[in-house]
């Protein structure tokens, strides 16, 4: 006999059970946001907050808390919200632009690199 209360049915179609595997599966983006996702597809597989929290190595609140968020908000429920504290001195979109700057300058000083055979 199940105890507590019973959960919402979370039904999802085939445009955003795509979407949210492109998430689950996705190397570049934050690692809260990709096991949020694993967490909603868990759920939406028929799995309870039990078996969902040790696969995912988090808790149970953590899993309920991002089931009801999705189903109040969507995808977009699982994305982090801002923060109360200090603007960031720099935009997201000169971070972006530093780090590609910062990829071609290494790859510009290997290829600049000569090594020499000539021991004195």
């Amino acid at each position: 006999m199940a105890m507590g209360r019973p959960k919402s049915t979370l039904v999802l179609d085939s445009e955003l059970r795509e979407q949210l595997e492109s998430l689950a599966n996705s190397r570049s983006l934050p690692a809260g946001l990709v096991r949020r996702a694993k967490i909603i597809l868990l759920s939406a597989s028929g799995k309870n907050d039990r078996e969902i929290a040790p696969q995912l190595e988090t808790s149970r609140n953590t899993v309920g808390l991002w089931r009801r968020r999705f189903l109040a908000q969507g995808v977009s429920g699982l994305y982090d919200e801002l923060r109360p504290g200090r603007p960031r001195p720099i935009s997201d979109e000169r971070v972006a632009q530093l780090g590609s700057q910062d990829a071609e300058d290494e790859t510009q000083s290997s290829n600049a690199l000569e090594y020499s055979s000539d021991c004195r």
